[in-house]
């Protein structure tokens, strides 16, 4: 017997340990592997894997038999797909290690537990960082917790960056008894109450009653989502879990939910009868079924006795009646009607012939019910859509303003209202170019909407154009538990990344947003932006080629043309720039000019979109088209003035 047969025989029998770790982070995991089988360890890394096993099964069970899992996080493995699974899947067994190997924070989700720091970790004997590591493991193995470090308050540890964001974002959240690092939404149990409700289907006759069966469903959505103790799937990533088929148990495991709900809608004249049926993800039986028969005037009535129903399911509460201003509702079936169908109308995006139409549904909600919150804050993004897309002017003008007393109006009536909230920070940035009156009323967004995938990648989209990129980060990761299956919400985490000029894992990121929707918008202009910027002039041609979207496929492949010396076309497309677009491209011509060793006329064009309040501008901060000209104080004039942090 060898003296490590001695050691092995002395230790009694422990399942193996699994190390998780990044590719980038292999040395660092392999001398945690030597020093843990010289102390009688059994560990298990995916370097054992032998040839022809298939690697994700083999993973799987091995994840399935640890007694521990070791996550090695650091900058690399915090963007890791693999990292991330086989870390929650500890996580939720309750074996989870974490080690930080660079001083990095945990993802969100993962910050409930202490993380050893081994930044200065040698792997010997006697190193503290090893003992400490040792004596957590002792404690992982035998189903305990492991305890704060000495001289601890005992609670989360909260670095500088998570208190700037706290501040009242800790206090408020709490408040309805939500802890922001803390398990209740995105930890162990999660998957045991969460849920995607599925789009109902319309059995009326008529056809055009579709858009209540829809808005039904959506609107038992956001009263569910209230509730900090329930993961509620976002609209986009169930209706596409839904149109790909399959039975309540393969949904509920695309979207990482316990829980389906489907239902169905008819309505005839004044009556509506709305079925619901309640499955269980994991076995597929049916929990719950029934049937509700009402007069359309009681539909809201109906629609609180349905998410009763499924919240006592799910053995949690709804929101009381009298705090449900965050879910800035009515109590008019009337103006309930007509929200709804604004909403459809809003959410086809087909153009002027739909966004006007919607306009006139949300004032007519509004005329019925004028403390109607969530109307307002629909009626300011439409008319922000309005003014950016179709009008010019003193129209423009006019509609600005009435977006802004909109949205003001909806955060007035409803101060707990995500959604209110979030279109005032879109308003403020895009119709009045006030970049810091719009990061407080996003990050107040960000503070009362932890269960909202859309007001989350609202912030993340903002928080990645001034330069939170932590904080993006968070907000992005939140989404996508709650929109898996939405390729918008990778796109905005390509973008976050395209800033922090982490392009890697920006291409990464737009591959996986592609193999989801191949006729995503915006993310071939990215994958050109990174291209122009490397060098690669024939990739950056080819992607900005491909790129749907008319005005940033134009300006990229004039600054292309132009630096290949292709003068001509570079004129043409120029030109078709201006003639399609007129001072709506002011901020798209100004890069042209940046990239054409003309800063000047850049800076002229830069200064002639803040007069007109080109809402281009919100990007200017990391937009690398505007390099050339980024340190020249007329650049930076135009960054005060905007109200960029400094």
């Amino acid at each position: 017997m060898g003296d490590q047969d001695a050691v092995n025989a002395a230790q009694p029998h422990r399942a193996p340990i699994f190390i998780s770790y990044s590719r980038h982070d292999e040395a660092a995991a392999k001398k945690l592997h030597h020093f843990l089988t010289g102390k009688g360890h059994e560990v298990w890394w995916d370097a054992m894997i032998a040839g022809g096993q298939r690697y994700a099964h083999i993973i799987e069970e091995r994840l399935d038999a640890a007694s521990a899992v070791i996550v090695l996080w650091s900058e690399h493995s915090l963007h890791s797909e693999w990292v991330l699974d086989e870390g929650a899947k500890g996580r939720d067994r309750g074996v989870l290690l974490p080690m930080s190997l660079d001083g990095s924070a945990p993802p969100l989700g993962f910050r409930q537990h202490q993380v050893i720091d081994a930044r200065n970790a040698r792997y010997l004997d006697g190193d503290p960082v090893m003992d400490e590591l040792m004596k957590a493991l002792d404690l992982v193995q035998h189903g305990k917790v492991i305890p704060p470090p000495a001289g601890s308050s005992g609670k989360s540890g909260i670095s500088r960056r998570q208190a700037l964001i706290g501040g009242g974002l800790v206090a408020a959240a709490a408040a309805g008894g939500f802890t922001l690092f803390g398990d209740r939404l995105f930890g162990p149990g999660a998957a045991e109450r969460s849920i995607a409700i599925l789009p109902f289907v319309n059995l009326s006759e008529d056809n055009s009653q579709a858009y209540l069966a829809t808005g039904l469903a959506e609107e038992l959505r956001n009263l569910l989502s209230q509730n900090p103790d329930i993961l509620v799937a976002a609209q986009t990533s169930s209706a596409q879990a839904s149109s790909e088929g399959g039975d309540a148990r393969a949904i509920a495991s695309r979207l990482r939910v316990g829980s389906v709900l489907e239902g169905s809608v008819r309505r005839a004249e004044s009556l509506v009868r709305v079925t619901v049926r309640l499955v269980e993800g994991k076995t597929g039986f049916e929990q719950w079924s029934d049937s509700f028969d009402r007069d359309f005037g009681d539909i809201l009535e109906l629609q609180r006795e349905v998410s009763t129903r499924v919240a006592d399911m799910l053995a949690v509460n709804l929101v009381p009646e009298g705090e449900r201003g965050a879910t800035g509702g009515t109590r008019s079936a009337a103006a309930f009607d007509a929200f709804l169908h604004g909403a459809d109308l809003y959410d086809q995006a087909v153009g002027e012939e739909t966004d006007r139409p919607a306009l006139t549904y949300f004032d007519e909600a509004l005329a019925i019910d004028p403390e109607y919150a969530a109307a307002h804050a629909a009626r300011a993004r439409v008319l922000t859509v309005i003014a950016n897309n179709y009008s010019s002017g003193s129209e423009l003008a006019e509609l600005y303003d009435a977006a802004i007393l909109a949205a003001r109006r909806a955060t007035e009536i409803a101060p707990n209202f995500a959604t209110g909230h979030s279109a005032l920070g879109f308003v403020l940035a895009n119709a009045k170019l006030d970049i810091g009156g719009a990061a407080a009323a996003y990050q107040r967004s960000f503070e009362t909407g932890f269960g909202n995938a859309d007001v989350l990648g609202g912030y993340a989209n903002f928080a990645a154009r001034i330069g939170r990129f932590d904080e993006a980060r968070e907000a992005i990761a939140r989404t996508k538990r709650l929109d898996p299956l939405n390729s918008g919400n990778l796109r905005i985490e390509a973008l976050i990344e395209l800033n922090a000029n982490n392009f890697d894992a920006a291409r990464a990121l737009i591959r996986n947003a592609l193999s989801l929707n191949a006729d995503q918008r915006s993310v071939h202009n990215l994958l050109g932006v990174m291209a122009y910027v490397e060098g690669d002039l024939a990739a950056a041609r080819a992607a900005f080629d491909a790129e749907p979207a008319t005005l940033s496929r134009l300006r990229g492949l004039a600054i292309v043309a132009q630096a290949e010396g292709k003068d001509e076309e570079a004129a043409r497309h120029r030109a078709q720039v201006i003639a399609e677009y007129g001072d709506n491209s002011l901020f798209q011509l100004a890069e042209i000019d940046a990239q054409s060793d003309t800063p000047a006329l850049a800076l002229d064009k830069l200064e002639a979109a803040l007069a007109i309040g080109d809402s281009g501008l919100v990007q200017m901060r990391f937009d690398h088209f505007l390099d050339p000209v980024r340190e020249d104080p007329r650049f930076k004039a135009i960054e005060a003035k905007l109200g960029f942090p400094q």
